[in-house]
């Protein structure tokens, strides 16, 4: 029984062994017509259209790098107007700030005044009918006496 299995043993390494080496031969085959198709392709393709690609990209890159400098450009005068506006912006805010208080402040000071007038005229008003009132009472007691 130990013998058959080392039989059996023996024969799978040997199988093993076979396949593996018709693995290797068809891998083999497989790049070599994989190397073939590849020349082929490499000799339809004229050598200079890669320069051309080259070129082309070499001369994109530098229209986008000219175009991004710009844009940096751009974005720095436009972030310096920004800071521009927002200080004329604080300066206005804050010219409107002391007007309002001027205007309230005067606001104040005219009811204040007009509220002085109106007591002194109500006074006057007051004081006068007083006087009437007393002129009046006066009259009355005169008649009855």
């Amino acid at each position: 029984m130990k013998s058959d299995m080392l039989k059996d043993l023996s024969d799978l390494r040997e199988e093993h062994f076979k396949e593996v080496e018709k693995v290797k031969k068809d891998a083999s085959l497989v790049f070599l017509e994989k190397e073939k198709e590849l020349q082929l392709l490499r000799s339809r393709i004229p050598q200079n259209s890669n320069d051309d690609i080259i070129k082309k990209l070499k001369a994109e890159n530098s229209r986008l790098a000219e175009d991004n400098a710009m844009k940096t450009g751009q974005i720095v005068s436009l972030e310096g107007r920004v800071g521009e506006l927002l200080n004329e912006l604080s300066v206005k805010e804050a010219s409107w700030c002391e007007m309002e208080e001027q205007l309230t402040s005067q606001m104040k000071k005219s009811w204040g005044e007009k509220y002085e007038i109106w007591m002194l005229e109500t006074e006057k008003k007051i004081e006068e009918l007083r006087k009437t009132n007393e002129f009046l009472k006066n009259a009355l007691s005169d008649q009855r006496n």
